[in-house]
C-alpha cells in the first residue's frame, strides 16, 4: 500500500512537471 501511494506521487509530480499548470 505504502509502495503504491509513493507510486502514484511519483506519477503525479512528473505529470506536473511535464505540464505546468500555469
Amino acid at each position: 500500500m505504502f509502495m503504491r501511494c509513493d507510486w502514484e506521487k511519483v506519477r503525479i509530480l512528473r505529470l506536473f512537471k511535464n505540464k505546468p499548470i500555469n
